[in-house]
């Protein structure tokens, strides 16, 4: 019989939502409780920091196209991290999930989400997806703070973010869990019972 460690070692999960919302916390307070899981941390600053950006660089408002150069490569390189564990048969928690599509949607609009849309490898992890646990942070005003490096956005701005993120997942099929507590501890809980539930379902 399978024990619980071996069960989670093939769990996939994403934490998803708008930046200012705890998503790296989370994903740092669930490290313990997931032995044998690999975690894939947030690839924007190292995008960012391969290209010598500044903040103002990629503000939205004033540079979109650079803004949806960022998030076209922030997919990309998350579609490449998601295929490799998947041929590797490894499970894996991952900072964002189709995060990046939402943003250029809401920011520089429909024409450049249909450009994302056709970034290589999309289409196949789409299904993957499915059956992947995929949490949404709901926005907190006590989360929001200045990085230097991410955008600053007011409450309203990110909850109508994640309007349009729970959008595409459900355009696309692909099923969310929202976690909307602010307790760390008890959004860690409700996290693990969602993930244990998933693993006693498939049998692991």
């Amino acid at each position: 019989m399978k024990t619980a460690t071996a069960r989670m070692e093939f769990v996939r999960i994403y934490i998803s939502g708008a930046h200012s919302t705890g998503k790296t916390t989370v994903i740092n307070d669930l490290r313990p409780h997931l032995p044998g899981v690999r975690v894939e941390m947030e690839t924007a600053r190292q995008i960012i920091k391969k290209h010598g950006w500044k903040r103002e660089d990629f503000d939205p408002k004033q540079c979109p196209h650079i803004f949806e150069q960022l998030n076209s490569e922030i997919l990309l390189a998350n579609i490449k991290i998601e295929k490799e564990n998947f041929l590797e048969k490894r499970g894996f928690v991952c900072d964002r999930c189709l995060d990046s599509m939402a943003y250029v949607e809401m920011y520089v609009g429909p024409e450049a989400l249909e450009r994302i849309n056709e970034t290589e490898g999309l289409q196949d992890m789409i299904p993957r997806l499915r059956s992947s646990l995929i949490f949404l942070i709901e926005p907190q005003p006590e989360c929001i703070s200045d990085d230097n490096v991410r955008l600053v956005s007011t409450l309203d701005e990110l909850l109508t973010y994640t309007v349009h993120l729970k959008r595409l997942y459900d355009h696309l099929s692909i099923p969310y869990v929202t976690v909307d507590m602010l307790d760390r501890k008890e959004r860690i809980s409700f996290i693990l019972n969602h993930v244990e539930t998933k693993r006693s379902r498939e049998h692991y």
